[in-house]
C-alpha cells in the first residue's frame, strides 16, 4: 500500500482524463528539446503541451530549465506562461505543487519567462472578471462604469472611432 502512495500518479493535479500520455512525459524528460521542435514555432501549443506535462506531473522542472536554455525569447515568454497555467491549474487540489511551480518560475532570471508569467495571470484574472468571456471592444465599458462598474456611463459620449 504505502509503495503505490509515493507513486508518481499521488503527485497530479488534475484528473485522469486531462493528464498528458505517459510516453510524451518520458520523451519530454529525457529530452525537452524534442518539444520545441515539434511545436514548429507555434507558441500557443507549446504553452498548452508544457502545462499539461507540468500539471500531470509537476516534478519536471528540471527539464524546463533545460528548454528554457534552448529556446528563443517568444518561446520562453511561452514556457513562462505554461508555467502560470500550470500553477493555477494546481492550486486547487495540489497546493504543494503549485508553490513549487511558483517558486521555480521566481528563480528562473530570465526576462522573457517573467513576462510570459505575468502575463499569463493577467490573462486568466481577466477572464475570472468577465465570466462569459466577453472581450470590451473599441466602443467602451458599456452603460456602467467606475471600479466596481456601479457608476452609469453617459449614453450620449462620442464613440472612439479606430483609426
Amino acid at each position: 500500500m504505502s509503495v503505490l502512495a509515493a507513486s508518481p500518479s499521488h503527485a497530479q493535479c488534475v484528473d485522469f482524463s486531462d493528464r498528458a500520455k505517459k510516453i510524451d512525459i518520458d520523451t519530454f524528460s529525457k529530452s525537452p528539446i524534442i518539444l520545441l521542435e515539434s511545436m514548429h514555432n507555434d507558441k500557443d501549443k507549446l504553452k498548452s503541451q508544457l502545462a499539461a506535462y507540468l500539471v500531470t506531473n509537476p516534478d519536471l522542472l528540471a527539464p524546463v530549465r533545460t528548454l528554457i536554455t534552448e529556446a528563443t525569447a517568444e518561446e520562453r515568454s511561452a514556457i513562462g506562461a505554461a508555467l502560470r497555467v500550470a500553477e493555477m491549474r494546481c492550486t486547487i487540489r495540489k497546493p504543494i505543487a503549485a508553490q513549487k511551480i511558483a517558486s521555480f518560475a521566481q528563480r528562473i532570471e530570465d526576462a522573457a519567462v517573467a513576462k510570459g508569467y505575468y502575463t499569463a495571470g493577467e490573462d486568466q484574472s481577466s477572464v475570472a472578471k468577465l465570466p462569459d468571456g466577453n472581450k470590451k471592444g473599441p466602443a467602451g465599458d458599456g452603460l456602467l462604469s467606475g471600479q466596481w462598474k456601479t457608476e452609469i456611463a453617459d449614453p450620449f459620449k462620442p464613440i472612439a472611432i479606430p483609426q
